[in-house]
């Protein structure tokens, strides 16, 4: 990920509208943020209703019942997790390359919105090296939890 990538910021007549991040405003960086959140809650919100519906197919099998719906809601889970997966994981980078902006001991208990008004827009050099160190920060994070 990085500040050449399209984020939706808003809905025009119901259409999205999307804008590289490094041509966005600190109010608009901020709108992604928001549009991001909303899609985690609503993915998270439809994977868990799938989950559900697989708990109560499952029980339904287990007192004999059998049921044609058990594949299709193992596919429905699996895919509606997979689609919760990517909105969390779009959402922690964007917050991570937002925060790699700021000097790790400034950064420190600043929220979002104060590291955007601080810090943003970016130059060309600190958004290069923001993306540097998000990457670096993203490779930890998958090493460390591969270890654990």
């Amino acid at each position: 990920m990085g500040f050449d990538e399209l984020f939706t910021i808003d809905l025009i007549e119901g259409e999205p509208v999307q804008r590289p991040l490094a041509e966005m405003t600190a109010d608009e960086v901020l709108g992604a943020v928001g549009w991001l959140e909303v899609e985690r809650y609503w993915k998270g919100q439809a994977s868990d209703a799938v989950h559900d519906l697989l708990d109560e197919n499952l029980d339904l099998e287990k007192e004999g019942r059998e049921s044609e719906k058990t594949e299709g809601l193992f596919l429905a889970a699996a895919s509606a997790g997979g689609a919760q997966w990517n909105a969390l994981e779009r959402f922690n980078q964007l917050i991570d390359l937002i925060c790699a902006l700021a000097p790790d001991e400034e950064v420190d208990g600043m929220t979002i919105d104060e590291v955007l008004r601080r810090f943003w827009p970016p130059t060309t050099e600190v958004m290069e090296a923001a993306e540097r160190k998000a990457q670096a920060n993203a490779a930890a994070s998958e090493r460390f939890a591969w270890s654990s």
